[in-house]
């Protein structure tokens, strides 16, 4: 038990890592600073830059890139709920695309995914038993890698309408948090140059202080539910 504890405390203090470097990389090193170029390009489009950004997080999901900066980039463009609604739909595009090449074109990768990973082998079994909830729960968790998993669940007795509806909803959580932080880079920005004072954000402060204790109560009940369900 001390161990597991001890294995979920490491886990989100990596992840908590992942999110902050991720944000200072955007906010002052040169590769940030390309992105922001990208993405206030994209910003200069207004809406006409959605649907490029939904479609490029997609390709990203697909070619299994490092996800985190596009639904915080998202939030710092079009704010924290359009912003959601951008990033979420580009991140089921792409969970989508790779479940549907995982089956079909890329089965063999996938299957050599599943084959390195007992985790993922036991994951099968237990989905097919499980059905929707199973698979919901899974994809709140932070638990599987995201893209690997994509591709591993295309192996599985999933059907399409079950495997949207899960993906769908399971990875609203994790969005939405994410592009809430990203939404509030501008207002921090503000703050630092002395623009606008720390109490006029107040509401975003809460709001993402909120949305990181939701996702961490989903997050906790969810690994229990899939220990139960997995036998661990």
């Amino acid at each position: 038990m001390e161990r597991s504890r001890l294995v979920t405390l490491l886990r989100w203090t990596v992840g908590s890592a992942v999110v902050v470097l991720a944000v200072y990389a955007l906010s002052h090193l040169p590769v940030g600073e390309r992105l922001l170029h990208f993405i206030e390009t994209l910003r200069d489009l207004g809406p006409a830059g959605m649907a490029p950004f939904a479609l490029s997080y997609a390709i990203a999901t697909v070619f299994l890139l490092p996800s985190t900066p596009f639904p915080l980039a998202a939030g710092f463009l079009y704010g924290p709920w359009a912003g959601f609604v951008v990033a979420w739909s580009g991140e089921v595009a792409g969970a989508l695309a790779a479940w549907w090449l995982g089956r079909t074109v890329l089965r063999r990768r996938a299957e050599r995914l599943v084959a390195r990973s007992p985790v993922l082998s036991a994951l099968g079994e237990a989905i097919q038993e499980g059905g929707l909830r199973l698979l919901f729960l899974v994809r709140l968790s932070p638990v599987f890698p995201f893209g690997p998993l994509n591709y591993s669940l295309g192996l599985f007795d999933v059907q399409p309408p079950t495997y949207l509806v899960a993906t769908a909803f399971g990875l609203a959580p994790a969005c939405l948090f994410l592009t809430w932080t990203g939404s509030t880079l501008p207002r921090l920005q503000a703050v630092l140059e002395g623009e606008e004072g720390m109490g006029s954000a107040w509401g975003y402060w809460v709001g993402l202080l909120v949305t990181a204790i939701a996702v961490i109560a989903v997050t906790r009940a969810t690994r229990q539910a899939l220990n139960r369900k997995l036998g661990r």
